[in-house]
């Protein structure tokens, strides 16, 4: 340790791989049903342990989740980067005047998108919504091509993609909707071009057949629900609740180790460097004290 240095450096296990080295090696070597559960698991287990203790995590996704272990403990998640995460319990301040702009484009809220003033932990289970697709996938769901403004928390081709597989939402099935500071953006949308009334999720999300299929499909379809749920009847489903559904209920039923298949040879994946997607930066971190934090928390 260096006593006269301003930053505090934090030392962690090693991590072999992060959830977007594994989904972009399935592309050729296929995931099984339960290892993809399993994963789905770990981070519903990750994200309730951190809203149940106050905390958002703001910058969920693939790159943020690590993938530990060794010999049949291989497959152990664990969640990364918490700089832009925030407790949410009683804060000093609106968490909007600290970070106008959070979350990676990508896997952003419409309610971040249409500037909303006050959010809840519902934008990360709506990160983690797209964090399964991309599982299923082997892509990530809304790629937006994103106009860097920091400060514009409105991004018309992020929300185009979204509007084209979830059809376009309303103030009568997301209600405040045309409370929100960037709704007029959203009716300029409408005038240019027509979407859909009702969600094609299906048609975009490679679900499988069978029932767990369908129980996959509910799962998901709640956790990209478009009102956050302190402002609509019915919920974008929380970690809690996620945890409990039927999906986790069939077989094959989740472990903590995901590449320890019961009955099956472990899998391996080849240990190299894995150059990363073109994407959008995540946002600008500005933090009060001007100190950059990188945390890692194990799923318990």
């Amino acid at each position: 340790v260096d006593p006269k240095a301003t930053s505090l450096a934090l030392v962690f296990d090693y991590a072999d791989h992060d959830l977007h080295d594994i989904i972009k090696q399935s592309r050729q070597k296929p995931l099984t049903e339960y290892t993809k559960k399993s994963f789905m698991h770990q981070i519903l287990k990750g994200v309730k342990y951190m809203h149940d203790n106050w905390v958002m995590h703001r910058d969920m996704k693939p790159q943020n989740i690590l993938v530990v272990g060794h010999g049949r403990r291989r497959g152990q998640v664990k969640l990364a980067d918490f700089g832009l995460a925030r407790i949410y319990k009683d804060p000093i301040k609106a968490l909007t005047e600290v970070e106008r702009v959070v979350v990676t484009l990508w896997y952003r809220a419409p309610e971040l998108l249409l500037g909303s003033k006050h959010y809840t932990k519902a934008v990360d289970m709506w990160a983690v919504g797209c964090i399964f697709a991309e599982i299923l996938n082997t892509r990530e769901l809304f790629m937006g091509q994103e106009v860097n403004d920091n400060n514009a928390p409105f991004q018309k081709d992020q929300c185009d993609k979204i509007f084209k597989i979830l059809g376009l939402p309303t103030p009568q099935t997301w209600t405040g909707m045309d409370n929100l500071p960037e709704y007029s953006n959203v009716q300029a949308m409408t005038k240019e071009r027509e979407y859909p009334t009702t969600s094609k999720l299906h048609e975009a999300v490679k679900f499988g057949t069978g029932h767990s299929s369908v129980l996959l499909r509910d799962l998901i379809a709640r956790l990209l629900y478009y009102g956050p749920y302190y402002t609509n009847p019915e919920n974008r489903i929380t970690a809690t609740e996620a945890l409990a559904h039927d999906y986790f209920k069939c077989e094959p039923y989740p472990r903590d180790y995901a590449f320890d298949e019961p009955n099956k040879e472990p899998i391996h994946f080849q240990k190299q460097k894995v150059k990363p997607l073109e994407e959008p930066a995540s946002p600008r971190r500005l933090l009060p004290t001007q100190v950059a934090r990188t945390m890692m928390m194990t799923v318990q």
